[in-house]
C-alpha cells in the first residue's frame, strides 16, 4: 500500500534513544563511609549545639573582602541603638508642639509689615547705609520662609 511505502517497513523508529539501565553506583570504601558518617553525626541538631559552636567562634569569622561592609553595618547598628537610648545630658528634655494656625497667621502678618517697612527704608536710604537694612531684609525673608511651611514646631513652655 502507498501508506506503508511512505512509513517504511518493520517496526517504527524513534528519534530518541532510551539508555540502557544505569549500573548502580559503586559503594565508597569504608574509610570514606566512616568520614561521611562522622560529618553527618557532628552536625548540630539542637539550638544548644548551635549556641555552643557560635560561642566557640565557628560562625563569627568574616571573610576579608566583606570586612569593610561588616564594619559599616556594625557602625550603622550602633547609630540606630544610640537613637533609642535616652540622651545623657543632665538637663531636662525639651518638648515641642505644632504652632497653632491663628498664631502662625498673626506672626506672618507682622513679618510682612516689617518686610514692607524695611524695603521702604532701604529704598529711601543712601547707598552707603544700605548694608544693615539688607541684612534685616534677608533675616525677615528667612523668617517668612520658615513660617510658610505646613507645620511649624515651637518649643513648649511647661
Amino acid at each position: 500500500s502507498p501508506l506503508r511505502a511512505r512509513l517504511g517497513r518493520g517496526r517504527p523508529r524513534c528519534a530518541v534513544k532510551v539508555p540502557a539501565a544505569a549500573a548502580p553506583a559503586p559503594m565508597p570504601d569504608p574509610v570514606l563511609r566512616a568520614h561521611i558518617a562522622q560529618v553527618l553525626l557532628s552536625a548540630p541538631r539542637q539550638p544548644a549545639d548551635v549556641r555552643r559552636r557560635y560561642a566557640a567562634g565557628a560562625y563569627s569569622r568574616v571573610p576579608p573582602f566583606l570586612r569593610p561592609l561588616a564594619a559599616r553595618l556594625e557602625a550603622e547598628q550602633r547609630y540606630i541603638l544610640s537613637l533609642r537610648e535616652p540622651p545623657t545630658s543632665e538637663g531636662p528634655r525639651r518638648r515641642f508642639k505644632v504652632m497653632p494656625q491663628g498664631e502662625r497667621e498673626a506672626l506672618l502678618g507682622q513679618l510682612k509689615l516689617q518686610f514692607q517697612r524695611a524695603v521702604g527704608h532701604m529704598q529711601a536710604a543712601p547707598k552707603g547705609g544700605r548694608a544693615q537694612l539688607e541684612e534685616e531684609v534677608s533675616r525677615i525673608k528667612k523668617d517668612l520662609d520658615s513660617l510658610n511651611r505646613p507645620y511649624v514646631f515651637v518649643e513648649e513652655n511647661s
